[in-house]
């Protein structure tokens, strides 16, 4: 900390005026954010401070920081009114500044919700009412999202802002105000100000049923009509489970229960994609809502549930309405494969053990849920999956891959070992029926073989312990003990069976 710093800090206006005059220190001198002392003082609202530097010290006022923050900037932000006007009336200081972030002193006066700096900006300093940051928002749209009436009425009415503007995601002021259910702000900006008001302004106020009846009652907006994405307002109540506005909107306003957004969406499906239950029941249960409609990807409601572990709305669609648990969308893929993946466990016990899903169902690279959870590292779905509902942990999708080759290639050390055990005991059921493979005695696996040992001849005694390589049973061979080893190689190798027999044999492992 330099001199000059403290004694700022400390407001020792001589010894500043004497540092920077006599001493030649710089007043513009920057920390590590490249803030300055005047910045500083302008936050912290020191006005004596900030006339010294300015008059006496001969600071710049425009000075930005790294965040393209000036002093201005920083006083608007921290409501220090005094600090303000001082800069921008007396200083000149830029009242139009644009921060790296995007905003204006302006903006940061109507975030904080102060009138009396946004009053002071826009009639003494000349600030831009319509300047917009980097995605588009003014500040008229600032105050309505915040829901600042006083603020906006102002800046709509003396100040002639813009109130049909829209930002880059072609938002207004009112359809900001809509989205946070500040009533008051959309009714005045509609009325007062016949702000636009259409389909997409009713479909972003669905969340507020004072704001939807007030669209629908008294700006008469079409109701069934669509927005870019073709989502309706009954859509976007269902999306966000308000479930009063659902029910105005279907019983009083006859709303398409069953309409679908250009992606194949319904109001249900949405409802279910998010778990609102009390929505996707009333839907289907009081309005006809169609419980097996499909995207366009052949997604139904239930797997969008699923995919999020909604198991209550999973298990009402199964139950109440008969909803296949099997079915597939385009790629093959089913409830219980979604599930697996995203390690919904009481949605997969639903599923696989009350509801009847196949837990052998493949999709269209015939990988199963089992596999699905082991390349997931699903831990938990993996064990239940294998031990409760007997999944075949010999299932080779198309790819080649086994549900242990899916863990041991993702790292999932835990599952590799759990599947192991598994492995074995299920090749072991099948032992007669594997093909035999002679085993070379010599040092080229390219060779003849010059001996073998057919697995009838071994006999399978306990399961001893699990390593890099899979596992090992504890074995008979004739009268002889023998270790028989289980071959799972490491995910980033390419060694085959053959070789790896060899290297055992080379050192003299029984085999």
């Amino acid at each position: 900390m330099t001199a000059l710093v403290r004694a700022a800090i400390e407001e020792h206006l001589d010894i500043v005026r004497y540092l920077t005059r006599e001493g030649g220190a710089d007043v513009d001198a920057t920390n590590h954010r490249g803030g300055t002392i005047l910045t500083r003082a302008a936050a912290e609202g020191r006005i004596a401070l900030v006339q010294c530097l300015v008059e006496d010290c001969g600071a710049r006022v425009n000075a930005v920081d790294r965040d393209g923050d000036t002093a201005l900037l920083k006083a608007a932000d921290e409501r220090h009114l005094d600090v303000v006007r001082y800069l921008a009336v007396k200083c000149g200081a830029d009242a139009n500044v644009i921060t790296t972030r995007g905003t204006t002193a302006l903006m940061e006066a109507v975030s904080q919700g102060r009138i009396d700096i946004v009053r002071c900006l826009t009639e003494e300093c000349g600030a831009s009412v319509d300047v917009a940051n980097g995605s588009g928002t003014t500040a008229v749209m600032l105050a309505a999202q915040s829901g600042n009436l006083h603020v906006v009425r102002y800046l709509a009415t003396e100040c002639r802002a813009n109130v049909n503007a829209t930002d880059k995601s072609g938002n207004t002021a009112l359809m900001k105000a809509a989205v946070q259910e500040y009533f008051h702000v959309a009714r005045f900006l509609a009325v007062d100000c016949k702000a636009d008001v259409n389909i997409t302004a009713a479909t972003k106020a669905a969340g507020s049923f004072d704001v939807v009846r007030f669209l629908v009652d008294e700006c008469r907006v079409d109701i069934n009509a669509t927005d870019i994405s073709g989502a309706t307002t009954l859509m976007s109540a269902a999306q966000h489970g308000r479930i009063l506005t659902v029910r105005y909107l279907v019983d009083k306003c006859k709303a398409d229960a069953n309409a679908a957004d250009k992606y194949g969406y319904t109001p249900l499906t949405k409802a279910a994609a998010n778990g609102h239950f009390d929505v996707v029941r009333a839907l289907a249960s009081e309005y006809g809502a169609d419980v097996s409609t499909v995207t366009n990807t052949g997604t139904t409601p239930l797997m969008l549930a699923s995919r999020k572990g909604h198991v209550e709305i999973v298990r009402y669609l199964a139950v109440e309405h008969a909803v296949d648990v099997n079915a597939a969308d385009i790629s093959g893929t089913n409830a219980l494969i979604i599930a697996a993946q995203y390690g919904h466990i009481s949605v997969v016990r639903y599923l696989a053990g009350d509801s009847g899903a196949d837990v052998n169902a493949t999709n269209s690279t015939r990988t199963t849920a089992l596999m699905t959870a082991a390349q997931y590292g699903n831990t938990d779905v993996v064990q239940y999956l294998v031990t409760q509902c007997r999944a075949n942990v010999n299932a080779v999708n198309a790819g080649g891959y086994t549900a242990i080759r899916f863990a041991a290639e993702h790292g999932h050390k835990v599952i590799q070992r759990f599947l192991t055990r598994f492995l074995i005991v299920h090749q072991a059921d099948d032992l007669e029926t594997v093909t035999v493979r002679p085993v070379p005695s010599d040092a080229t696996v390219n060779k003849a073989p010059s001996w073998f040992i057919h697995p009838s001849e071994i006999s399978l005694v306990s399961f001893v312990e699990t390593g890099n390589i899979g596992g090992e049973y504890k074995a008979k061979w004739l009268d002889a003990d023998a270790a028989v080893k289980l071959f799972v190689p490491d995910a980033s190798s390419h060694v085959t069976f053959e070789h790896e027999v060899h290297f055992w044999h080379r050192l003299r492992h029984p085999m």
